[in-house]
């Protein structure tokens, strides 16, 4: 068996000149193998699950316009591919996205479906008027938002639950332990119970009406004590 090594010279679409060196193998059991450039075989391996290396790889590129490309390579565990994203060389142009999943042939190039620039919800839909924080108990050192309006405290993840203190502490009421309330109009908190079993203490001082929630103040639910961090007050609102 016998290797014999061509060079030769080409450009590509960036008209940069490429140094394509073809390979050539003899071998008398398989006189029909074709010859495979360096060029070739490192395409087929950017497209085949699970070929390459694993872990991420990003290039960056200019094309002859002087505007750049960014090339994203995600490969993953052997057999799933490699995720390629292309982003467009225009504010306007959409990034495309190759689909790695095995068994389909070449990789289809879809567009990404973000809108430039719309990627993340509107802060000011609900902005924070304040915060909790956990302080002492189950889930210490977490921190949860107020919003404006009233705020149902529970360990439930629903609607209905604005502010959730799923911390594994089952001395809170699932639904509603307690609910503070930003009023915008005058500025001012309020705490109030929320009609199960369980109490609500401030400073120590159980809830049994509505009454005002104070910057700083320790709110306690069951097992968990919470710190309450004022944004909103006298001297700022939204």
């Amino acid at each position: 068996m016998s290797k014999e090594t061509r060079v030769s010279l080409r450009r590509n679409a960036d008209t940069e000149v490429v140094d394509e060196r073809t390979r050539r193998t003899r071998d008398s059991d398989r006189p029909d193998r074709p010859a495979v450039t360096e060029d070739q075989a490192r395409q087929t391996a950017a497209v085949q699950p699970g070929g390459g290396s694993r872990g991420g790889a990003r290039e960056e590129k200019a094309d002859r316009h002087g505007v750049g490309k960014t090339r994203v390579s995600d490969r993953g565990r052997e057999g799933q591919g490699t995720t390629q994203l292309w982003r467009g060389p225009g504010r306007g142009a959409p990034d495309l996205i190759v689909d790695p999943r095995p068994g389909r042939g070449a990789p289809d190039l879809i567009a990404d479906p973000r809108p430039p620039g719309r990627g993340a919800p509107d802060p000011m839909a609900d902005p924070p008027v304040g915060w909790l924080v956990v302080v002492a108990g189950p889930g210490k050192g977490n921190v949860v938002t107020i919003g404006n309006g009233l705020n149902a405290i529970g360990r439930d993840r629903t609607k209905e639950v604005r502010v959730s203190l799923d911390f594994g502490d089952d001395m809170i009421s699932r639904k509603n332990h307690a609910t503070i309330a930003y009023d915008p109009l005058h500025r001012k908190f309020y705490v109030q119970h929320g009609g199960g079993t369980n109490l609500t203490y401030v400073d120590d001082k159980p809830v049994l009406e509505v009454r005002d929630l104070e910057p700083l103040a320790h709110v306690r639910m069951g097992n968990t004590v919470l710190r309450f961090v004022p944004l909103c007050g006298p001297g700022f609102s939204w």
